[in-house]
């Protein structure tokens, strides 16, 4: 369905003429007054195809009948050529003999005037939108990312506008678009929407514990059936580190997104971040239709029963300590040698294929209680 912003002070008497576009596959949103028209525009740019005018419509909120005027639409006009949409126009006049009493109106915009009530200048109006909106770039995103368009009625703190914005910017050549912080704000209002229906635990505030909570990575926490399959969950502990990155420009930072996207000036890092959130959305939104047991967690072994013991090394080659699997750079960069004693303070369920049959838990964190034998 196409969205069209409509100028008219009568448009609440002309539903026959709304349900008219409708079957065109055009939803004509009313406004009665420059003033609001605008007001919404600015608000929701890009969530328009195109503009409809009638002549004559009020310039303010407040104006009563018998004060419109062509005035409203010459400076409506001229206040949306300053927006950068680049939207098509339309005006549609009540006005029977055009030549003789608009000719004004005529001179101005002769190529654009549709007589209401002719039933040959309406159909050509409806062609014309029809066509127009087809074209606009707003909607020809819509409809090739039509799936994730969709899923945001999942959530309440994820708007089209905003979706629009992101998909837009990944197009542009402007790398200042490229903004990570917008990427993580939608991120964050994802993990809002799963704790405000008590799929994450309520005491769990950052944005990383939420993100290793429902990949099953957080240490007091273990989900008893898995939220997202293996995939997405990888793909998601990835983004959460390249916008965690890119949101901040400081010195200490270990990825340096920012410098990166400066440095080789293409915007495929922010669009792969940009389609895993995307992917992600479309997965959380599809997970929430299920409706899926919620508070379906319990607290993590590795919470209250650390597991201590030496370090180990397997017939396969293995390390581990009791029955956790341990990774070997851990050790060396903790300067850990086999057959040293360690505490191992945070662990999750091992998922690792080559592991798992043998390791019921993956270390997390750990440390030495010996010196080196």
């Amino acid at each position: 369905m196409y969205r069209v912003l409509w100028f008219d002070d009568q448009h609440q008497d002309l539903n026959k003429f709304k349900l008219e576009a409708k079957t065109r596959g055009i939803e004509l949103i009313g406004f009665k007054s420059k003033e609001s028209g605008l007001d919404e525009l600015s608000k929701n740019p890009i969530n328009y195809s195109a503009i409809l005018f009638d002549a004559r419509f009020f310039l303010c909120k407040e104006d009563q009948p018998g004060s419109e005027s062509l005035t409203a639409l010459k400076e409506t006009r001229n206040e949306i050529n300053k927006f950068h949409n680049n939207y098509k126009s339309f005006i549609l006049t009540g006005q029977k003999d055009i030549n003789a009493k608009e000719s004004q109106l005529r001179e101005m915009f002769d190529d654009e005037l549709y007589v209401k009530g002719d039933p040959e200048s309406i159909e050509k109006l409806w062609i014309d939108l029809t066509h127009a909106c087809e074209n606009n770039e707003n909607f020809q995103i819509r409809i090739e990312h039509q799936q994730l368009f969709e899923s945001i009625d999942s959530f309440d703190s994820i708007s089209e506008t905003q979706i629009l914005e992101l998909l837009k910017n990944a197009y542009s050549k402007d790398n200042t678009k490229w903004d990570f912080g917008k990427l993580r704000l939608r991120l964050e209002a994802v993990t809002k929407t799963l704790k405000s229906v008590n799929y994450i635990p309520q005491d769990l505030n950052s944005l990383n514990d939420q993100v290793r909570f429902i990949t099953g990575r957080h240490n007091r926490y273990t989900l008893n059936s898995s939220y997202f399959d293996p995939t997405l969950c990888y793909s998601l502990n990835y983004l959460l580190q390249i916008l965690q990155d890119g949101s901040h420009d400081k010195e200490e930072l270990n990825l340096k997104v920012n410098e990166h996207i400066k440095k080789f000036d293409n915007p495929y890092l922010y669009t792969s971040a940009l389609f895993i959130l995307s992917d992600y959305i479309i997965c959380t939104a599809e997970f929430l239709s299920t409706k899926p047991t919620s508070n379906n967690w319990r607290v993590s072994d590795s919470y209250n029963n650390p597991i201590e013991g030496e370090v180990k090394k397997d017939e396969e080659g293995f390390f581990y300590c009791e029955n956790c699997s341990i990774l070997p750079d851990k050790l060396i960069n903790l300067e850990i040698s086999i057959g040293q004693s360690i505490i191992i303070t945070e662990y999750v369920d091992n998922t690792k294929g080559r592991t798992k049959h043998k390791y019921q838990y993956f270390a997390i964190k750990l440390k030495p209680t010996s010196k080196q034998k």
